[in-house]
């Protein structure tokens, strides 16, 4: 930096010389003193340190902005991945949830085969059990009537035997 500089000054101090005009060598004439060279050269080394200053701290502004920069592009990078894979998880759960209504529907169809079925054999039972009655009112009926035939014949037989057994003499 101060080889860039001192290259500034020595610039200037050469521009100055190119611009003045050329000395005559007239007596008469007044140089510049050397207070006044000083002061121009004060000027110009005050001036070279705030082109430094403003130099390095443009450099450091440059850095964080620099690092600021390459911070949010890890950040965006990091929000692709992130957005990705909530896609992927978005699509998962889509077809989960497509799986789940077509079990659903398939749940519900068998549920509804079942109340058939179900329905089905509740009328069965209840023809059985009506057929069962009626087989019962039918058993019932013919064995009062066999029981009271049979109880006719038993009779009958009784009488028959009872009047068998009798001597004759009496």
């Amino acid at each position: 930096m101060r080889a860039v500089l001192s290259l500034l000054f020595v610039t200037l101090c050469s521009n100055s010389a190119f611009t003045s005009p050329l000395k005559t060598g007239q007596a008469g004439e007044n140089l510049v003193s050397k207070d006044e060279v000083n002061i121009l050269m004060y000027g110009v080394l005050q001036f070279s340190e705030s082109l430094h200053h403003m130099y390095q701290s443009t450099e450091a502004r440059l850095a964080r902005v620099m690092t600021a920069v390459s911070r949010t592009e890890s950040e965006v990078k990091k929000l692709g991945y992130d957005t990705e894979a909530a896609a992927q998880t978005k699509q998962q759960i889509k077809e989960k949830l497509q799986l789940i209504k077509a079990q659903t529907k398939a749940l519900q169809i068998q549920v509804q085969e079942n109340r058939g079925k179900v329905t089905r054999v509740e009328l069965e039972e209840a023809q059985l059990k009506k057929k069962l009655h009626s087989m019962e009112e039918n058993l019932n009926s013919s064995v009062s009537d066999t029981f009271k035939g049979g109880l006719d014949e038993v009779d009958t037989r009784t009488e028959t035997q009872i009047a068998e057994s009798k001597p004759a003499d009496v």
